[in-house]
């Protein structure tokens, strides 16, 4: 994964802004919604005990050896994160907001033991969307996935909250885990999933909360918590699995069908069973008259998500940024599919474990806001410019969950700049672009720039830093009873 470059700044940089020459706000700020700073799917695995009482009968009786236990399940976790940004000059103070994702742009097959688990991965360049993982569309080519997130929304006692933004803070929000959640909580109801275990397509998981029975979306709350995320155990497909992965004791019902146990523990022995995921950047609908993916802020008023929209950013699968190339581009020379094998016992997750457990990333999907763009402060203009301008959005293969905080490469590298300013009661907002991960300085004052800038305001200043890997800042100055003409220096 990219990191930004830093160079050593220079000693000095003088900035002068003329506090009664404030500059106004820039056009189409009336309607002051935050931006999607950053929108990101983590993909893992993991394993799990099966739940339900036949299927643990049939392996008890029927095993080669004898027992349940024997038989992890692998399944497929994707995670949703997003940061939400506040540009503006004025604290941002929403009941709830919404975000979705529509068809994330990332394919999968999987291997038991070296063997593909459908007739179609074994030869050709096919790769399966998320919506194919779920039993009612394993063979729906135009099946489209989608995932709503409502931010600071829920119902009742789950209610996390107005989203309070203040002026260039940004906050990052995921779906929320109960403190007392399990796997065997998860599976508590046998069929009947909780809220993450998204096999069955009707419940719609991934846009409406099962546990509050939120109609905007899942319940996310601010902060992350990977213990779990919705998962998928149906790799494989019913009626038609290849039968070199199916076990001589199975049966069409065990073993035939889309969930795939196995062997992990041969008697006093461990047996490393393995489960192979490939993964690749590409359009997993084929749905015409649709965008390959798209990104959506909602407003959170209307349950109807077209309705509900206040922008959306629509992408062709050729603005995808995959692993082996470092431009956009579809099926270029030198592309990699992110390949990586896993033992079911070294990914297992018991139904009583309360934490990460064996759960282990190995993609990530990132749509994150071009830096120049935020300077530029294009997200806010009257005439909203195309997606891949506003962001750039790619697959990079992870190994951990510290790899969530991706840092764009697209940042100020040279000395602060002053990208905006704008005079807000007694307080001057700048909007100053700096290098990424180094502190923004000192903020200087004085009423003569010819007598230099005695005035050392930064304790009484609010730097706010923007979005991480940008060096973006909101530096509140107050200036009241300084008089009109005062002038202020940040110093690096």
């Amino acid at each position: 994964m990219r990191k930004p470059i830093f160079h050593r700044p220079a000693r000095l940089v003088a900035l002068l802004v003329v506090m009664a020459c404030a500059v106004s706000p820039a056009a189409g700020q009336e309607d002051r919604l935050p931006i999607i700073s950053r929108m990101q799917v983590v993909y893992s695995m993991v394993s799990h005990k099966m739940h339900l009482a036949d299927r643990i009968n049939f392996y008890n009786l029927y095993g080669n050896p004898k027992g349940a236990t024997f038989y992890p399940v692998p399944h497929l976790v994707y995670e949703p994160i997003v940061t939400l940004y506040n540009p503006h000059n004025t604290v941002l103070n929403l009941p709830q907001s919404r975000v979705r994702l529509a068809n994330p742009p990332v394919g999968f097959k999987f291997k038991k033991d070296g063997v593909y688990l459908r007739p179609e991965w074994e030869s050709g360049d096919t790769f399966h969307g998320l919506g194919r993982f779920q039993s009612a569309n394993e063979s729906n080519a135009n099946v489209q996935k989608t995932i709503t997130l409502s931010l600071g929304g829920g119902n009742s006692e789950n209610y996390a909250g107005a989203i309070v933004l203040q002026p260039g803070e940004s906050k990052t929000f995921s779906v929320r885990v109960e403190q007392q959640w399990t796997w065997g909580l998860e599976t508590a109801g046998g069929m009947n999933s909780r809220n993450f275990f998204d096999w069955d397509f009707s419940k719609d998981f991934t846009n409406r909360d099962a546990r509050t029975n939120n109609l905007f979306g899942a319940d996310a709350i601010p902060g992350l918590d990977f213990r779990t995320g919705f998962q998928t155990d149906w790799l494989s497909i019913s009626n038609g699995r290849p039968a070199a992965s199916i076990y001589p004791f199975e049966t069409a019902a065990y073993g035939g069908s889309g969930w795939v146990p196995i062997l992990g523990v041969l008697g006093s022995a461990v047996w490393r069973g393995r489960i192979t995921v490939e993964a690749k950047g590409l359009n997993t609908t084929e749905d015409s008259f649709s965008p390959d993916f798209q990104l959506s802020l909602l407003r959170g008023e209307v349950v109807d998500p077209v309705a509900d929209t206040a922008h959306e950013f629509s992408f062709s699968s050729n603005d995808l940024i995959r692993p082996g190339n470092d431009v956009p581009g579809n099926n270029l020379p030198g592309e990699l599919v992110i390949n990586r094998t896993f033992s079911v016992i070294d990914l297992l997750q018991t139904p009583t474990a309360s934490n990460v457990a064996g759960k282990s990333p190995f993609a990530m999907f990132t749509i994150v806001a071009r830096t120049k763009a935020l300077q530029n402060r294009l997200f806010l203009a009257n005439s909203q410019a195309p997606a891949n301008q506003l962001y750039e959005a790619r697959l990079d293969e992870i190994t951990d969950f510290d790899a969530v905080n991706y840092e764009p490469f697209n940042g100020n590298f040279g000395p602060p700049v002053v990208t905006g300013v704008e005079r807000v009661g007694d307080s001057l907002m700048l909007d100053v672009a700096s290098q990424p991960g180094l502190p923004l300085g000192r903020v200087m004052g004085t009423t003569d720039p010819g007598l230099g800038f005695p005035d050392d305001l930064t304790a009484s200043c609010v730097i706010t830093p923007g979005p991480v890997g940008t060096g973006l800042f909101k530096v509140t100055v107050p200036v009241g009873g300084l008089g009109e003409r005062y002038f202020v220096r940040i110093e690096h």
